[in-house]
């Protein structure tokens, strides 16, 4: 089971992970490190406020891809997302916001 744990924007193993995948450093937002099993897993960070909350980045660390990491992580900062407001089956499409069953929610259209 992941659990999210509320972090400054400035802790050093989160810069450290998005740095490492080449991704911007924090900003405005809402970080959170992921554990997995009380062990360090990731790293994902939420912006925005109320229903506008948006996935800023998500990291699953070094050697441990392929487990499916990633989606627990993305189910967790979904519930953390749901808790402050956020409205997670929301998505963006050219022209404005759609809503929709998760499944149809998906990717970012572009």
């Amino acid at each position: 089971m992941v659990v999210l744990h509320l972090l400054d924007a400035d802790d050093a193993g989160l810069i450290a992970a998005l740095q490492g995948e080449g991704l911007p450093e924090p900003g405005a937002g809402r970080y959170f490190r992921a554990d997995d099993d009380s062990a360090l897993a990731g790293y994902v960070g939420l912006e925005g406020e109320g229903r506008d909350l948006l996935l800023r980045s998500l990291v699953v660390l070094a050697g441990l891809n392929s487990r499916g990491l990633g989606s627990r992580i993305l189910s967790a900062a979904e519930a953390a997302a749901s808790e402050l407001g956020g409205d997670p089956y929301r998505r963006r499409m050219r022209g404005g916001w759609s809503c929709g069953p998760r499944p149809a929610a998906g990717l970012l259209d572009r």
